[in-house]
């Protein structure tokens, strides 16, 4: 496992912005400062590699992995709501012409029971 420095960076703070991790080259000394000074802390990815970075930084990252989750189930949420619509509209369709088969097999019926009942007479 290899530890660094790192940097979110994520401007503007948009989803369509691209946002992602960047490697900082810095003094040995200036790093160890910092650790000590506790201005960075470990981040660890989701892959299992530990940076070192600004608590900002952990923040802004965990602030976009919430809008994406967001987004992503706002999306699944449309798309099974046109799903819903898509299907109440396909019932009704098949309910309209069902209802539209049973006029017309009242109606035929209506009319061979009309012509019985001429051809009786």
């Amino acid at each position: 496992m290899r530890h660094r420095l790192a940097r979110f960076t994520w401007v503007p703070r948009t989803l369509a912005a691209t946002a992602g991790w960047n490697h900082i080259a810095c003094p040995l000394g200036d790093a160890i400062r910092w650790i000590l000074q506790g201005r960075v802390h470990p981040h660890t990815a989701p892959n299992g590699t530990v940076w070192w970075t600004a608590d900002a930084c952990g923040e802004a990252a965990a602030t976009r992995a919430q809008m994406e989750a967001d987004a992503e189930a706002a999306a699944r949420a449309r798309a099974a709501e046109q799903a819903r619509r898509f299907a109440a509209a396909h019932a009704a369709g098949a309910e309209r012409r069902l209802e539209e088969a049973l006029l017309q097999a009242q109606e035929q019926q209506a009319e061979q029971e009309r012509l019985i009942h001429r051809n009786v007479r």
